[in-house]
């Protein structure tokens, strides 16, 4: 029967000042860093389409959330509750107030176009219904043209809802 290996007793010489290094070599390394290179740019463009999406949808979903609070302040206290444009128009964010009250303050919105289908404020009276001004709104990415535009519309009644554009048209609304 033979030695077990760390028993086995090498001869002094040449070898023995050679050692075992271990990691990587610059090769492998180099080889690496392109493989990861190339992941990245890959990958990029559909990050910043994640990102533009996320954008568009977050935009949505504050104007409707500002949508509901006019209406529900419009009934709780019995008067007029509007909703005010910003600076130069939508896109540069909006208020929510009763009177002179601000009831809610939105700021700008970065990287999204919100286009809305008339001049004006959005007006809810005392019994939710609209009074006056928009009746919907289109938002669009300003930075990636083929994301699929979401509407905040308004119906007859005065309830508002989200929907997304199914036929890839965002001048027409959301049809």
């Amino acid at each position: 029967m033979g030695a077990p290996l760390a028993a086995v007793h090498r001869p002094a010489g040449a070898g023995a000042a050679r050692f075992c290094a271990s990691g990587f070599t610059i090769i492998e390394l180099m080889v690496t860093l392109v493989i990861l290179a190339i992941l990245a740019t890959v990958a990029a463009p559909s990050m910043r389409d994640l990102l533009n999406a996320a954008r568009l949808r977050s935009a949505a979903s504050d104007l409707y959330e500002s949508v509901i609070l006019a209406r529900s302040e419009a009934v709780k206290r019995a008067s007029t509750v509007d909703i005010v444009p910003s600076g130069s128009g939508w896109q540069a964010g909006w208020k929510v107030q009763s009177g002179t009250t601000v009831l809610q303050g939105h700021d700008a919105i970065q990287y999204v176009t919100v286009t809305a289908n008339t001049t004006g404020n959005l007006s809810y009276g005392l019994n939710g219904r609209v009074t006056t001004g928009v009746r919907s709104f289109v938002i669009t990415s300003s930075q990636s043209s083929g994301l699929a535009a979401r509407c905040v519309l308004i119906d007859a009644s005065g309830r508002p809802g989200v929907k997304t554009d199914t036929d890839g048209n965002s001048a027409n609304g959301c049809n």
